[in-house]
């Protein structure tokens, strides 16, 4: 036997309407009940800012003022798009880093901390420079937007 939400009188089990009051039985105030809050994470989630920092300290500080300079005065940046390679990287690592520690608190019951939006967007953001700077290594160029030749 199970009571009625409304009326609060005993009806059967597997009755659809309340005999009494007539009310339709759902399982939607069932199901409400079952919904679990999220407690509040205690770990904070800087990986997503980590890898924003390293992806722009490479486009801004590595390839577009270290390129330019080493471009005008040696004449070969293959060094400096290696070195900004590997920041851009660590930057696509540190982001699928902060996309795991948020899929590990959900699954422990906390609420997320990282910012999904932001780490998918630098990842691919470092994901297109990477292939930028790989092919401005493999044609021996500098980038044709920057400097062309």
């Amino acid at each position: 036997m199970k009571t009625c939400p409304c009326c609060h009188n005993e009806i059967l089990d597997d009755a659809i309407y309340c005999d009494y009051c007539g009310k339709e039985l759902t399982k939607k105030e069932e199901d409400v009940s079952r919904v679990v809050e999220l407690k509040e994470n205690p770990q904070k989630n800087y990986f997503c800012q980590l890898g924003l920092i390293l992806f722009l300290f490479s486009m801004v500080i590595l390839d577009f003022f270290m390129a330019t300079v080493v471009h005008n005065t040696v004449g070969n940046s293959r060094i400096v798009f290696y070195i900004s390679s590997v920041f851009y990287i660590l930057a696509l690592a540190t982001e699928g880093f902060a996309l795991f520690v948020d899929y590990n608190a959900v699954k422990q019951g906390y609420r997320k901390n990282g910012n999904l939006g932001l780490a998918l967007a630098t990842m691919a953001l470092s994901s297109y420079f990477v292939f930028l700077c790989i092919k401005s290594i493999n044609l021996g160029c500098f980038y044709t937007m920057i400097s062309p030749q």
